[in-house]
This record gives structure tokens, sequence and C-alpha cells, in this order.
């Protein structure tokens, strides 16, 4: 980070990402060989995830992404360095970033900003509005919906999430893509 933060302020045409589990997990998560939390690159320690934070909050990290990598349940199910690496991310990052939120380690602003116009402006696309008139491309979150993340309520083929069987808060209940609407997480309701 401190290398981007200079080559920013060099003037010097850079971004950056980081994923929503290298802000969210640290190296504790492998414990007992958890072969849900093996990644690539690997968890690091609770100081570097607390500094990934800092730099998110601070703009030197541009955006957040999930990397969401599905693999089938024969890849994790075996010794941890035969197993596959990565996690599916895609319906946990609200929910684990808006935990960073309630713990103060991540401002709500800059979170909006991190999952939506700054990758946009990364790859120099306009962001997304909500005009009168046009057809919308939104997601709706209730920030407390409270959802105990288990097997049956994952969306993806895979279910290799470090977070099974986590209670999570903070859902997107509704997605609209081009004006209709794609998904209501009432589908998914106790």
């Amino acid at each position: 980070a401190v290398l981007i933060k200079r080559a920013k302020e060099d003037g010097i045409p850079v971004t950056a990402e980081t994923v929503v589990h290298y802000v969210t997990l640290d190296d504790s998560a492998t414990e007992g060989y958890n072969t849900n939390a093996k990644m690539s690159m690997p968890l690091r320690s609770k100081a570097d995830v607390e500094g990934l934070l800092r730099a998110v909050e601070e703009g030197v990290i541009d955006a957040l992404a999930t990397d969401h990598a599905p693999h089938e349940a024969d890849s994790k199910n075996v010794e941890f360095d035969k197993a596959s690496f990565g996690i599916i991310g895609l319906q946990t990052a609200v929910p684990l970033l808006l935990a960073q939120v309630r713990e103060r380690k991540l401002s709500l602003k800059r979170l909006i900003e991190a999952l939506t116009v700054s990758p946009a402006r990364c790859l120099n696309l306009a962001p997304n509005s909500v005009v009168a008139g046009k057809k919308a491309d939104l997601t709706i979150i209730d920030p407390e919906r409270k959802m105990r993340f288990t097997e049956d309520k994952v969306l993806s083929k895979s279910k290799n999430s470090p977070f099974l069987g986590a209670e999570l808060q903070g859902f997107a209940v509704k997605t609209i893509v081009g004006g209709r609407q794609v998904f209501d997480i009432s589908e998914l309701s106790d």
C-alpha cells in the first residue's frame, strides 16, 4: 500500500483493488486446516488486515472486489495442501463489509464508493445513476437484515465459503437490472 500511495502522490495513474476476504479474514481462519479458507494469495495477519482496511478507507486502495471462486466440493474436501484455492464471495461481500462499518474500521461512504463509483472510475466507465424515465440498474440493501448463511441459502452452485453457518447482517434484498427485478431475497427466507 505504501508504494501505491507514493505512486498516486507522484501523479502516476495507478489504481488498486483488494478482495473482501482480505479485509475480513486473517490467517487464523485456516486453523484446523480449513480448506474453505484456503486462497491464493494466502490470508495474512490481523495487522495486515487492519493495514488493508486503512488503505481502503484512505482511498489508497480504490476498489473492493469479491474474487468469487466457486469450486466443486471434492476439490475442497481433501487434505489442505491438495485443496483448490479460492472461496465464493458474491453473497457475503456486503454483510462482511457492513460488519467492518459497524466496527468503525471502514466508513459507510468509503464502502459504497469502493464497491460502486471507484471501480467504474478505474475502468473509465460512467457510474450508474438513478434517473427518472430511465431503466434502473441498482441493488437495494437492508443493513439490518440478518440471515444465517447456510448451504441452503447459498445461491452459487458451489458452497466453498468459510462463512457457512455464520449469522450475517446487511444483505442485498433486491436487485434490478435494466428496470427488471432479477433478485429478491424473500426467495431465501427462513
